[in-house]
């Protein structure tokens, strides 16, 4: 899981919202309190493997969680992006739902204010047994270009371990 994006120069990294994420770990991090024990058995099925997080707090003020989801097959991958991204389409009081094709991912425009005034865009994606979910944050509206600008590095270290971040 070393290809998950590295920490930006001069950013704060959040260390309770970085690392490797066993099953029960992960669920806690991306979970609320009450659908955590409907998911534990939905991702045991889904082959879970294991989870490498980041969190941060870059200098320009936007604040990211970056995913990267690892399961024992494809399908796993597939299930759970299916699932996250069927949830947004069904619950659309929570934001609105977009394709971005170029990437093969969906992402979620959260216009709503968080308590720090901060508005985000979730982006997600797999590609073979890995899902790959980002959550961005920024002041006061929503960055979905600054949100695919970041997928677009984390799906190019997916695809090329050793090439830098921001080539």
């Amino acid at each position: 899981m070393a290809s998950l994006l590295p920490l930006p120069p001069g950013a704060h990294e959040w260390p309770a919202d970085t690392g490797t994420q066993d099953l029960n770990s992960f669920v806690k991090l991306m979970y609320a309190p009450d659908a955590q024990q409907q998911e534990l058995p939905l991702m045991t099925r889904r082959g879970f493997v294991v989870a490498a997080t980041r969190g941060w707090r870059a200098q320009d003020g936007t604040q990211v969680h970056a995913y990267l989801i690892k399961f024992s097959a494809a399908t796993g991958a597939e299930s759970f992006y299916d699932g996250v991204t069927n949830t947004w389409r069904d619950h659309t009081d929570e934001g609105t739902v977009f394709d971005d094709a170029s990437d093969q991912a969906t992402g979620l425009s959260v216009t709503k204010l968080d308590k720090l005034g901060n508005a985000g865009v979730i982006l997600m994606t797999h590609r073979g047994d890995t899902a790959i979910y980002l959550h961005y944050f920024t002041a006061a509206t929503p960055d979905q270009a600054g949100a695919s600008a970041l997928l677009h590095r984390q799906l190019d270290l997916l695809a090329h371990p050793a090439a830098p971040a921001g080539a």
